[in-house]
């Protein structure tokens, strides 16, 4: 029953992750991170129905339908990583679509059984139940069942330790500016050490399992490996509790700066931000915090002034005069990440994109009227001109910036 807890809570945690990012922004990072741990429940979710359950319907449900899904534990690892060392705002770039390789070869070579049928299936797992050795009967197009597994087992891990690499390789790289979030680095680390021991588990249970003839999998040695192997998990499930601001928004390794206020400072209607990082440009400055002070992860002041120097120059450009322009063309265009664009509206401006997008819109519109334009154009062709998919949208907008409507502000131009 714990087994079947322990599925299901990573599921939860892996909705948890999405609802408490996707209220403002889900960074690919968030998605990767939510994907594995759904992954990682319907993984354990699959094999307590394939150990436990009474019904032979639902072991050969649950029996190697998932496991292409099981292809993309290493993959999901490997792109949460990178995502959030490279602050990336993209959730897939063209290079990128090869880590969707082993999903697919994987699919690919178990065709045969996933298009058998259901009563063919359920003999099967009734077969698997009465001897383990008949894992061998299951169909594949290319290999052995006992050759894919080893082969998805021993991509899986290739691939969390390349993550590992990644993320010593980036420490190395970035040794002469410490300011990366010590908690994310700490979490990580934390997080690719038990996977790879888990998929090292699993990797030698397999082995052995095919060595043994799956005797293994009922003697003494192999309930010790699987229960080591399930309390790597719930360490693994249980440990991003320890580390909420990973759960319920994730500061990002390139954040410039970390500031607090004190409830006294708040209770005294203070504004300013106290810095807590304990570097600064390097250099450690000694600054210790308070375990009762309010932690904010935000981006430099400084640089959210470049932000808005940037924006505003590249508005000059009229990009909103296209209807279809929107903040994944703007941080496409400006090179600013996406995420870092949210905190510029959240923080700097404190209006969200749209109202900013519109109030360009409506100051051209209203240059338009302003240079007699109605005379010669209809009010939906001045719409259109400024950036407005439809009248009704522009006419809603224009009068709750201007407190008229456009032919009323005509009017009282004259």
């Amino acid at each position: 029953m714990l087994l079947l807890v322990a599925s299901l809570f990573s599921i939860f945690i892996a909705f948890l992750i999405i609802f408490y990012n996707f209220s403002d922004l889900l960074l690919p990072s968030n998605f990767y991170l939510s994907l594995f741990f759904f992954i990682f429940g319907i993984y354990g979710l699959a094999q307590y129905m394939i150990q436990f359950s009474a019904s032979p319907t639902l072991k050969a449900i649950f029996f190697n339908h998932f496991t292409p899904l099981f292809a993309c534990f290493g993959p999901a690892i490997f792109l949460y990583i990178k995502k959030v060392l490279n602050d990336d705002y993209i959730y897939l770039r063209k290079r990128e679509l090869v880590h969707l390789i082993p999903f697919i070869l994987t699919l690919i070579d178990l065709t045969p059984y996933l298009f058998s049928s259901l009563e063919s299936k359920i003999t099967l797992v009734k077969e698997l139940l009465y001897n383990p050795i008949n894992y061998r009967l299951v169909k594949h197009l290319f290999l052995t069942d006992f050759n894919a597994s080893i082969l998805r087992q021993s991509v899986n891990l290739a691939y969390a330790i390349a993550s590992l690499v990644l993320l010593l390789k980036s420490k190395f790289e970035n040794i002469a500016t410490p300011t990366h979030n010590k908690l994310v680095a700490r979490w990580i680390l934390l997080f690719l050490s038990i996977m790879i021991m888990i998929l090292m588990f699993m990797l030698c249970e397999t082995v052995f399992s095919n060595m043994l003839h799956y005797s293994i999998l009922n003697s003494n040695v192999g309930t010790y490996i699987i229960n080591i192997y399930w309390i790597f998990r719930f360490v693994l499930i249980f440990s991003i509790f320890f580390f909420p601001s990973i759960l319920y928004g994730m500061p990002y390794f390139k954040m410039e700066r970390a500031y607090i206020n004190t409830q006294d400072d708040m209770m005294k209607g203070g504004s300013e931000p106290r810095l807590v990082d304990n570097f600064e440009n390097g250099v450690d400055t000694g600054i210790k915090t308070d375990k009762k002070e309010y932690k904010i992860f935000t981006l430099d002041n400084e640089y959210l002034k470049y932000i808005d120097q940037l924006l505003t120059e590249y508005m000059l450009r009229k990009p909103y005069l296209n209807d279809k322009f929107g903040l994944s063309t703007l941080t496409i265009e400006t090179k600013i990440p996406i995420h870092h664009l949210h905190i510029y509206f959240k923080e700097y401006l404190k209006v969200n994109f749209n109202a900013w997008k519109n109030e360009y819109k409506i100051n051209y519109s209203k240059q338009l009227i302003e240079n007699n334009m109605l005379s010669n154009m209809t009010a939906e062709a001045i719409a259109s001109n400024s950036g407005f998919k439809s009248y009704s949208n522009y006419f809603t907008v224009f009068k709750a910036h201007t407190g008229m409507t456009p032919t009323e502000y005509a009017a009282s131009l004259k």
